[in-house]
């Protein structure tokens, strides 16, 4: 009997630690550990001397794709940037319309709403413009930021634009030099070309400090799915007696979540059970040492 009771009380220990274990590993992440999810040396970099892009790519689980767009949109402009993109859309999962009456019918969707956004902010901005992004998060999927130096880039466009100007004046003295006309034709013809290069430089330097002033920040939202019910008109009227198909189900189906959850509420009592169990070894043992007395 004492070791029935010792083993009684040792599996009570047992798995009281594994329900505390269980508790604690699948205790949702605090709102405080996801304060500075979005915080990042490689969104504040500023080195003296060097020309730097940078770039992040973001994906996030919001409570409302809705309105963590509007917040989105409203944080970009508070520090200097612009959205380039603002795309939002609803995904409809599934669709079912339960007649009611001959009448009436419930048409139940279940969707999500997300949301693709393209942001451009202040290089000096960026580090500020994520941080806001923090109160946003229901889950963070990824994060990519990235800080490209782009200092020899910018040099080496400089020095290419010298050398097509050095060749230009070059052509620009041989065609004021008297000679064959065929010769001057193909002179034109080069020079034309080296000014073409230039501009292309001078463009592809152009769109490179726009991006080293504007970092350009890529992001996408998502929403858990929801379920929207609405009473709409029963066009089907071929259907008879469908708001009672629907009652005995939906009271079926409300019969089936009550019983779990009476089951499920009778299993966290599990201690009482055990220590019941004890209590009863225990009296037991005390009427038969009473009885064989």
């Amino acid at each position: 009997m004492k070791k029935t009771v010792i083993i009684l009380l040792a599996a009570t220990i047992v798995l009281t630690g594994c329900a505390k274990n269980e508790k604690a590993e699948n205790s949702p992440v605090s709102a405080e550990s996801s304060d500075n999810i979005m915080s990042s040396s490689v969104a504040t970099v500023n080195i003296e001397g060097k020309k730097i892009v940078k770039t992040a790519d973001i994906n996030l689980d919001v409570k409302d794709a809705y309105q963590s767009t509007m917040n989105i949109e409203h944080s970009v402009a508070s520090v200097g940037g612009y959205v380039t993109e603002s795309d939002l859309q609803s995904h409809i999962l599934s669709e079912e319309v339960l007649p009611l009456s001959q009448d009436s019918a419930k048409e139940v969707k279940k969707y999500y709403i997300s949301a693709n956004l393209t942001a451009r902010v202040p290089n000096e901005k960026m580090g500020d413009f994520l941080m806001t992004l923090n109160r946003e998060i229901q889950f963070p999927n990824y994060r990519i930021i990235k800080a490209e130096d782009v200092t020899l880039n910018l040099k080496s466009s400089e020095l290419d634009n010298q050398n097509l100007q050095n060749s230009q004046k070059k052509l620009d003295t041989l065609l004021k030099q008297k000679g064959n006309i065929d010769k001057k034709s193909e002179i034109i013809d080069n020079q034309e070309e080296k000014v073409s290069q230039i501009n292309q430089n001078q463009i592809r330097n152009l769109d490179l400090d726009d991006k080293i002033t504007y970092s350009t920040i890529s992001i996408q939202l998502q929403e858990n799915p929801k379920i929207k019910t609405i009473i709409i008109a029963n066009t089907d009227k071929s259907i008879d007696f469908a708001g009672l198909k629907y009652k005995i189900f939906h009271a079926l189906e409300s019969g089936l979540y009550l019983l779990q959850n009476v089951v499920v509420a009778l299993l966290y009592l599990w201690p009482l059970w055990i220590l019941g169990i004890i209590i009863y070894l225990l009296y037991k043992k005390k009427i038969n040492f009473r009885f064989k007395k």
